[in-house]
Protein backbone atom coordinates (compact mmCIF):
# COMPACT_ATOMS: atom_id res chain seq x y z
CA UNK A 1 0.00 0.00 0.00
CA UNK A 2 1.52 3.52 -0.78
CA UNK A 3 2.32 5.22 2.10
CA UNK A 4 -0.85 7.70 2.84
CA UNK A 5 -0.76 10.69 5.83
CA UNK A 6 -2.98 11.85 7.92
CA UNK A 7 -2.32 15.27 8.79
CA UNK A 8 -4.85 18.09 10.58
CA UNK A 9 -4.47 21.08 8.17
CA UNK A 10 -2.26 23.95 9.98
CA UNK A 11 -4.92 25.92 11.86
CA UNK A 12 -3.56 29.71 10.82
CA UNK A 13 -4.41 28.49 7.34
CA UNK A 14 -7.61 28.20 7.76
CA UNK A 15 -8.05 31.61 9.63
CA UNK A 16 -5.76 33.30 7.41
CA UNK A 17 -8.24 31.75 4.33
CA UNK A 18 -11.55 31.39 5.48
CA UNK A 19 -14.37 29.57 3.03
CA UNK A 20 -15.68 31.78 0.19
CA UNK A 21 -17.96 34.00 2.20
CA UNK A 22 -15.75 35.44 4.58
CA UNK A 23 -18.13 38.17 5.98
CA UNK A 24 -19.55 38.34 9.46
CA UNK A 25 -22.70 39.75 10.26
CA UNK A 26 -23.06 41.93 12.98
CA UNK A 27 -26.66 43.29 14.28
CA UNK A 28 -26.61 46.42 16.04
CA UNK A 29 -29.05 47.16 19.59
CA UNK A 30 -30.96 49.57 16.76
CA UNK A 31 -32.00 46.69 14.44
CA UNK A 32 -29.77 47.63 11.72
CA UNK A 33 -27.67 44.73 10.55
CA UNK A 34 -23.90 45.21 8.90
CA UNK A 35 -22.27 42.48 6.54
CA UNK A 36 -18.67 42.75 6.77
CA UNK A 37 -15.16 41.47 7.86
CA UNK A 38 -13.58 42.93 11.65
CA UNK A 39 -10.52 43.72 10.99
CA UNK A 40 -9.55 45.36 14.01
CA UNK A 41 -10.52 44.73 17.86
CA UNK A 42 -10.31 46.76 21.00
CA UNK A 43 -11.61 45.85 24.47
CA UNK A 44 -13.95 49.24 23.19
CA UNK A 45 -15.24 48.32 19.74
CA UNK A 46 -14.33 46.71 16.27
CA UNK A 47 -13.50 48.40 13.23
CA UNK A 48 -15.47 46.32 10.43
CA UNK A 49 -14.20 46.93 6.59
CA UNK A 50 -17.55 47.72 4.48
CA UNK A 51 -16.83 48.38 1.10
CA UNK A 52 -13.55 48.94 1.73
CA UNK A 53 -13.73 51.60 4.21
CA UNK A 54 -13.21 50.50 7.83
CA UNK A 55 -16.26 51.42 10.04
CA UNK A 56 -15.70 51.33 14.27
CA UNK A 57 -18.96 50.15 15.93
CA UNK A 58 -18.62 49.86 19.71
CA UNK A 59 -20.16 47.37 22.02
CA UNK A 60 -22.38 49.52 23.52
CA UNK A 61 -24.11 49.44 20.05
CA UNK A 62 -23.59 45.40 19.09
CA UNK A 63 -26.67 43.06 19.80
CA UNK A 64 -24.86 40.22 18.17
CA UNK A 65 -21.99 38.79 16.22
CA UNK A 66 -23.10 36.13 13.65
CA UNK A 67 -25.99 35.14 15.84
CA UNK A 68 -24.18 35.35 19.18
CA UNK A 69 -25.64 37.50 21.38
CA UNK A 70 -22.41 40.06 22.54
CA UNK A 71 -23.25 39.73 26.23
CA UNK A 72 -23.20 36.10 25.84
CA UNK A 73 -20.25 35.92 23.61
CA UNK A 74 -18.02 38.00 25.91
CA UNK A 75 -19.17 36.26 29.14
CA UNK A 76 -18.49 32.56 27.38
CA UNK A 77 -14.93 33.29 27.25
CA UNK A 78 -12.83 33.27 30.05
CA UNK A 79 -9.98 35.53 30.52
CA UNK A 80 -6.61 34.00 31.81
CA UNK A 81 -4.93 35.17 34.75
CA UNK A 82 -1.74 34.28 36.61
CA UNK A 83 -2.43 34.85 39.71
CA UNK A 84 -0.06 31.76 41.45
CA UNK A 85 2.67 30.10 39.49
CA UNK A 86 0.37 26.81 39.45
CA UNK A 87 -2.22 28.72 37.73
CA UNK A 88 -1.98 26.14 34.69
CA UNK A 89 -4.17 25.35 31.44
CA UNK A 90 -4.64 21.85 32.01
CA UNK A 91 -5.98 19.72 28.95
CA UNK A 92 -6.02 15.49 30.40
CA UNK A 93 -7.28 15.19 26.53
CA UNK A 94 -4.28 16.21 24.83
CA UNK A 95 -2.00 14.94 27.78
CA UNK A 96 -0.75 18.66 28.35
CA UNK A 97 -0.39 21.85 30.53
CA UNK A 98 0.73 25.36 29.78
CA UNK A 99 0.55 28.67 31.21
CA UNK A 100 -1.32 30.90 28.03
CA UNK A 101 -0.27 34.85 28.18
CA UNK A 102 -1.43 36.91 30.95
CA UNK A 103 -5.04 38.49 30.29
CA UNK A 104 -5.43 36.67 27.21
CA UNK A 105 -8.93 34.69 26.45
CA UNK A 106 -10.15 30.93 26.23
CA UNK A 107 -11.59 31.03 23.03
CA UNK A 108 -14.66 28.79 23.56
CA UNK A 109 -16.61 30.39 21.11
CA UNK A 110 -14.87 29.43 18.04
CA UNK A 111 -16.07 26.19 17.27
CA UNK A 112 -14.02 23.95 15.42
CA UNK A 113 -14.97 20.67 13.61
CA UNK A 114 -11.49 19.54 15.12
CA UNK A 115 -10.68 19.83 18.75
CA UNK A 116 -8.55 22.96 18.91
CA UNK A 117 -7.87 24.90 21.95
CA UNK A 118 -7.55 28.53 21.07
CA UNK A 119 -6.46 31.80 23.13
CA UNK A 120 -6.65 35.43 21.76
CA UNK A 121 -5.95 38.34 23.02
CA UNK A 122 -9.34 39.71 21.93
CA UNK A 123 -12.67 38.00 23.04
CA UNK A 124 -14.70 38.66 20.14
CA UNK A 125 -14.21 37.81 16.30
CA UNK A 126 -14.01 34.42 14.19
CA UNK A 127 -10.55 35.63 13.79
CA UNK A 128 -9.13 36.43 16.54
CA UNK A 129 -5.32 37.03 16.12
CA UNK A 130 -3.00 37.48 17.88
CA UNK A 131 -3.70 34.09 18.81
CA UNK A 132 -2.49 30.62 20.42
CA UNK A 133 -3.24 27.60 18.96
CA UNK A 134 -2.85 23.96 20.69
CA UNK A 135 -3.79 20.74 18.41
CA UNK A 136 -2.99 16.92 18.57
CA UNK A 137 -1.74 15.74 15.37
CA UNK A 138 -1.12 11.70 14.45
CA UNK A 139 2.61 11.03 13.86
CA UNK A 140 3.18 8.82 10.94
CA UNK A 141 5.49 5.16 11.25
CA UNK A 142 8.14 6.84 8.91
CA UNK A 143 8.76 9.74 11.27
CA UNK A 144 11.33 9.87 13.44
CA UNK A 145 11.53 13.06 15.39
CA UNK A 146 9.73 16.35 15.70
CA UNK A 147 12.15 17.81 13.30
CA UNK A 148 10.64 15.60 10.17
CA UNK A 149 7.49 15.97 11.07
CA UNK A 150 8.07 19.77 11.10
CA UNK A 151 9.36 19.10 7.47
CA UNK A 152 6.06 17.31 6.29
CA UNK A 153 3.33 20.02 7.82
CA UNK A 154 5.31 22.28 6.36
CA UNK A 155 5.46 20.79 2.76
CA UNK A 156 1.59 19.77 2.83
CA UNK A 157 0.84 23.07 4.21
CA UNK A 158 2.41 24.89 1.43
CA UNK A 159 1.04 22.24 -1.40
CA UNK A 160 -2.44 23.26 0.33
CA UNK A 161 -1.61 26.89 0.18
CA UNK A 162 0.35 26.69 -3.09
CA UNK A 163 -2.37 29.05 -5.12
CA UNK A 164 -1.44 31.96 -2.62
CA UNK A 165 1.89 33.77 -1.22
CA UNK A 166 3.71 31.71 0.85
CA UNK A 167 6.99 32.20 2.36
CA UNK A 168 9.48 30.44 4.73
CA UNK A 169 11.24 32.88 7.27
CA UNK A 170 12.65 29.98 8.98
CA UNK A 171 12.94 26.69 7.58
CA UNK A 172 11.98 23.83 10.34
CA UNK A 173 15.13 23.19 13.23
CA UNK A 174 15.32 21.36 16.53
CA UNK A 175 14.55 23.30 19.46
CA UNK A 176 15.21 22.52 23.31
CA UNK A 177 12.95 24.25 25.56
CA UNK A 178 13.53 22.88 29.01
CA UNK A 179 13.75 19.00 28.98
CA UNK A 180 11.44 18.76 25.73
CA UNK A 181 13.63 18.66 22.77
CA UNK A 182 10.87 20.02 19.61
CA UNK A 183 11.31 21.85 15.97
CA UNK A 184 9.55 24.82 15.13
CA UNK A 185 9.40 26.60 11.80
CA UNK A 186 7.97 30.46 10.08
CA UNK A 187 5.91 31.19 7.29
CA UNK A 188 3.80 33.94 6.25
CA UNK A 189 0.99 33.97 4.04
CA UNK A 190 -1.57 36.66 2.36
CA UNK A 191 -4.90 36.04 3.27
CA UNK A 192 -7.89 36.88 0.98
CA UNK A 193 -8.37 40.51 2.33
CA UNK A 194 -4.79 41.05 0.92
CA UNK A 195 -3.73 41.57 5.02
CA UNK A 196 0.00 39.97 4.89
CA UNK A 197 -0.19 36.98 8.60
CA UNK A 198 3.10 35.52 10.12
CA UNK A 199 2.65 32.20 12.16
CA UNK A 200 5.32 30.12 14.55
CA UNK A 201 4.96 26.76 14.82
CA UNK A 202 6.34 24.42 17.39
CA UNK A 203 6.15 20.63 17.51
CA UNK A 204 6.52 18.58 20.28
CA UNK A 205 6.38 14.38 20.20
CA UNK A 206 5.31 12.43 22.75
CA UNK A 207 4.48 8.40 21.69
CA UNK A 208 3.45 8.38 18.13
CA UNK A 209 1.14 11.78 18.88
CA UNK A 210 2.30 15.16 17.76
CA UNK A 211 1.40 18.46 19.77
CA UNK A 212 0.96 21.50 17.93
CA UNK A 213 1.67 24.83 19.59
CA UNK A 214 1.30 28.00 16.99
CA UNK A 215 1.28 31.46 17.46
CA UNK A 216 -0.36 33.68 14.54
CA UNK A 217 -0.78 37.49 14.09
CA UNK A 218 -0.75 39.66 11.23
CA UNK A 219 2.54 40.47 9.87
CA UNK A 220 2.62 44.30 11.36
CA UNK A 221 2.44 43.12 15.04
CA UNK A 222 3.51 39.81 15.12
CA UNK A 223 6.71 41.14 16.71
CA UNK A 224 4.72 43.06 18.95
CA UNK A 225 3.26 40.18 20.54
CA UNK A 226 5.70 37.31 20.06
CA UNK A 227 6.87 37.87 23.82
CA UNK A 228 3.48 36.35 25.08
CA UNK A 229 3.76 33.32 23.02
CA UNK A 230 7.80 32.56 23.56
CA UNK A 231 7.03 33.20 27.14
CA UNK A 232 3.44 30.61 27.23
CA UNK A 233 5.95 27.99 25.44
CA UNK A 234 8.08 27.97 27.94
CA UNK A 235 5.54 27.13 30.25
CA UNK A 236 4.76 24.09 28.37
CA UNK A 237 5.21 20.16 29.67
CA UNK A 238 2.89 16.94 28.91
CA UNK A 239 1.27 15.76 31.82
CA UNK A 240 2.48 11.91 31.82
CA UNK A 241 6.21 10.27 31.45
CA UNK A 242 6.56 9.34 28.04
CA UNK A 243 6.11 5.61 28.25
CA UNK A 244 2.69 6.21 29.84
CA UNK A 245 1.50 8.09 27.17
CA UNK A 246 2.84 6.26 24.70
CA UNK A 247 0.25 2.88 26.26
CA UNK A 248 -3.02 5.64 27.13
CA UNK A 249 -2.61 7.78 23.98
CA UNK A 250 -2.63 6.11 20.20
CA UNK A 251 -3.57 8.07 17.16
CA UNK A 252 -4.00 5.20 14.60
CA UNK A 253 -3.09 6.74 11.18
CA UNK A 254 -4.69 3.72 9.24
CA UNK A 255 -8.36 4.87 10.97
CA UNK A 256 -8.27 8.04 8.77
CA UNK A 257 -8.29 5.71 5.29
CA UNK A 258 -11.56 5.94 4.04
CA UNK A 259 -12.29 1.88 3.12
CA UNK A 260 -14.82 0.42 -0.08
CA UNK A 261 -18.56 1.15 1.21
CA UNK A 262 -17.69 4.28 3.84
CA UNK A 263 -20.61 6.70 3.86
CA UNK A 264 -20.26 10.24 5.30
CA UNK A 265 -23.22 11.43 7.86
CA UNK A 266 -23.71 14.68 8.90
CA UNK A 267 -26.81 14.79 11.41
CA UNK A 268 -26.68 18.82 11.67
CA UNK A 269 -26.68 19.75 8.14
CA UNK A 270 -28.86 16.68 7.18
CA UNK A 271 -26.03 16.11 4.48
CA UNK A 272 -24.85 11.92 3.55
CA UNK A 273 -22.90 11.14 0.10
CA UNK A 274 -20.22 7.85 -0.10
CA UNK A 275 -16.92 8.90 0.34
CA UNK A 276 -13.83 8.31 -1.75
CA UNK A 277 -12.24 5.18 -1.31
CA UNK A 278 -8.53 5.23 -0.21
CA UNK A 279 -8.65 9.50 0.34
CA UNK A 280 -7.37 10.13 4.04
CA UNK A 281 -10.57 11.61 5.81
CA UNK A 282 -9.66 14.41 8.03
CA UNK A 283 -11.88 16.54 10.65
CA UNK A 284 -11.09 20.46 9.39
CA UNK A 285 -9.98 22.91 11.05
CA UNK A 286 -12.03 25.80 10.62
CA UNK A 287 -15.74 27.17 11.91
CA UNK A 288 -17.22 26.89 7.95
CA UNK A 289 -15.62 23.33 7.13
CA UNK A 290 -17.17 19.83 7.48
CA UNK A 291 -14.96 17.48 6.72
CA UNK A 292 -11.88 17.28 4.31
CA UNK A 293 -10.44 14.35 1.93
CA UNK A 294 -6.48 13.82 1.06
CA UNK A 295 -4.84 11.81 -1.27
CA UNK A 296 -1.41 11.23 -0.51
CA UNK A 297 1.25 9.27 -2.77
CA UNK A 298 4.52 8.97 -2.32
CA UNK A 299 4.52 11.59 -0.02
CA UNK A 300 2.92 13.88 -1.89
CA UNK A 301 -0.32 15.82 -2.12
CA UNK A 302 -2.20 13.98 -5.19
CA UNK A 303 -5.40 15.70 -4.34
CA UNK A 304 -8.29 17.39 -1.66
CA UNK A 305 -11.54 17.75 -1.48
CA UNK A 306 -13.28 19.86 1.31
CA UNK A 307 -17.09 20.50 2.27
CA UNK A 308 -17.96 23.55 3.66
CA UNK A 309 -20.77 25.19 4.11
CA UNK A 310 -21.44 29.48 4.28
CA UNK A 311 -24.56 31.13 5.76
CA UNK A 312 -25.68 33.40 3.30
CA UNK A 313 -28.31 35.15 5.33
CA UNK A 314 -27.30 38.11 5.05
CA UNK A 315 -27.07 38.34 1.14
CA UNK A 316 -30.63 39.00 -0.20
CA UNK A 317 -29.44 39.36 -3.31
CA UNK A 318 -27.88 35.53 -3.76
CA UNK A 319 -31.08 33.81 -4.80
CA UNK A 320 -29.93 30.16 -6.37
CA UNK A 321 -26.31 28.41 -5.73
CA UNK A 322 -25.87 29.96 -9.45
CA UNK A 323 -25.60 33.23 -8.32
CA UNK A 324 -23.45 32.42 -5.34
CA UNK A 325 -20.86 30.74 -7.85
CA UNK A 326 -21.23 33.76 -9.93
CA UNK A 327 -20.34 36.08 -6.94
CA UNK A 328 -17.68 33.22 -5.81
CA UNK A 329 -15.92 33.46 -9.38
CA UNK A 330 -16.41 37.46 -9.51
CA UNK A 331 -14.62 37.63 -6.21
CA UNK A 332 -11.50 35.45 -7.23
CA UNK A 333 -11.25 37.04 -10.73
CA UNK A 334 -10.86 40.50 -8.82
CA UNK A 335 -8.60 39.22 -6.37
CA UNK A 336 -6.47 36.93 -8.60
CA UNK A 337 -6.04 38.04 -11.81
CA UNK A 338 -3.96 35.32 -13.12
CA UNK A 339 -6.99 32.56 -12.89
CA UNK A 340 -8.00 30.75 -15.85
CA UNK A 341 -11.90 30.15 -16.20
CA UNK A 342 -12.20 26.24 -17.98
CA UNK A 343 -15.84 26.10 -17.17
CA UNK A 344 -17.88 29.12 -15.73
CA UNK A 345 -20.92 28.98 -13.53
CA UNK A 346 -23.49 26.18 -14.65
CA UNK A 347 -26.38 24.58 -13.46
CA UNK A 348 -26.03 20.76 -12.65
CA UNK A 349 -28.03 17.91 -11.48
CA UNK A 350 -26.70 16.87 -8.37
CA UNK A 351 -28.01 13.46 -7.49
CA UNK A 352 -31.32 14.67 -8.43
CA UNK A 353 -31.02 18.24 -6.34
CA UNK A 354 -30.24 21.15 -8.20
CA UNK A 355 -26.60 22.51 -7.86
CA UNK A 356 -23.73 24.81 -9.70
CA UNK A 357 -20.73 23.96 -10.77
CA UNK A 358 -17.28 26.14 -12.14
CA UNK A 359 -14.07 25.31 -12.56
CA UNK A 360 -10.60 27.19 -13.19
CA UNK A 361 -7.28 26.80 -13.03
CA UNK A 362 -5.50 28.90 -10.47
CA UNK A 363 -1.70 30.51 -11.12
CA UNK A 364 0.85 29.53 -9.38
CA UNK A 365 4.77 29.86 -9.35
CA UNK A 366 6.01 29.91 -13.59
CA UNK A 367 7.94 26.99 -13.25
CA UNK A 368 4.97 24.51 -12.01
CA UNK A 369 1.97 23.47 -13.38
CA UNK A 370 -1.12 24.73 -11.91
CA UNK A 371 -3.96 22.89 -10.00
CA UNK A 372 -7.07 22.54 -11.51
CA UNK A 373 -10.33 23.22 -9.12
CA UNK A 374 -13.77 22.16 -9.39
CA UNK A 375 -16.18 23.54 -6.85
CA UNK A 376 -20.14 22.90 -6.67
CA UNK A 377 -22.47 24.24 -4.91
CA UNK A 378 -25.72 23.74 -2.88
CA UNK A 379 -28.40 25.70 -1.40
CA UNK A 380 -29.93 24.36 1.54
CA UNK A 381 -32.48 27.54 2.69
CA UNK A 382 -29.86 30.22 3.49
CA UNK A 383 -27.00 28.37 3.53
CA UNK A 384 -24.25 26.82 0.69
CA UNK A 385 -22.79 23.56 0.65
CA UNK A 386 -19.71 23.91 -1.45
CA UNK A 387 -17.75 20.93 -2.32
CA UNK A 388 -14.29 21.81 -3.30
CA UNK A 389 -11.74 20.04 -5.41
CA UNK A 390 -8.28 20.63 -6.20
CA UNK A 391 -5.85 18.71 -7.82
CA UNK A 392 -2.87 18.57 -9.85
CA UNK A 393 -3.27 18.68 -13.75
CA UNK A 394 -1.77 15.18 -14.34
CA UNK A 395 -4.10 13.43 -11.80
CA UNK A 396 -6.83 15.77 -13.00
CA UNK A 397 -9.23 12.96 -14.47
CA UNK A 398 -8.65 10.03 -11.90
CA UNK A 399 -9.71 12.96 -8.93
CA UNK A 400 -12.52 13.43 -10.79
CA UNK A 401 -13.60 10.21 -10.98
CA UNK A 402 -13.40 9.93 -7.05
CA UNK A 403 -15.08 13.23 -7.12
CA UNK A 404 -17.77 12.07 -9.02
CA UNK A 405 -19.14 9.27 -6.63
CA UNK A 406 -19.67 12.32 -4.14
CA UNK A 407 -21.76 13.92 -6.49
CA UNK A 408 -23.81 11.16 -8.11
CA UNK A 409 -24.27 10.30 -4.10
CA UNK A 410 -24.88 13.25 -2.53
CA UNK A 411 -27.94 14.17 -0.13
CA UNK A 412 -28.79 17.43 1.16
CA UNK A 413 -32.06 18.27 3.49
CA UNK A 414 -33.93 20.82 2.11
CA UNK A 415 -32.26 21.20 -1.19
CA UNK A 416 -34.13 21.80 -4.33
CA UNK A 417 -35.02 19.09 -6.20
CA UNK A 418 -34.24 18.36 -9.76
CA UNK A 419 -37.84 18.99 -11.27
CA UNK A 420 -37.56 22.49 -10.11
CA UNK A 421 -34.46 22.71 -12.39
CA UNK A 422 -35.86 24.22 -15.31
CA UNK A 423 -37.06 27.13 -12.98
CA UNK A 424 -33.93 28.73 -12.62
CA UNK A 425 -32.03 27.93 -16.12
Amino acid sequence: MKNKISILLILVISMFFPSFATAETILLKSGKKIDGQIVERTDKYIKVNISGVNVPYFFDEIRSIDGTQLDTALSNNSQVTLSSEDNFYVDQQFGIKIKPPKGWFLRDDIKMRARVVLFSKHNIGQVAFPMLSIQQNPVPPNIKDALDFSKLLLKMSQEQSKNYMFKVIEPPQKIEIGDLSGAKFIFEMRGRDGKLGTSIDYEFIQGNTAISLQYADYSETFKENLGYFEEAVKTFAFLEPKNALAKEKKLKLEDDIVTSGSVYKNEEYGITFNEPQGWVKNLRGSPTSLVGYTKVEDNKNAGMIGITVDDISGTSEIKTALDFAKRVLQTMTYKLPGIKIIKPPEMINANGIVAAAIMYDMPTDSNKLPWSTMVVFIMQDRKIIAINALSPIADWKKNMDDLGIIISSIKVRGAMPAYEYNKHE
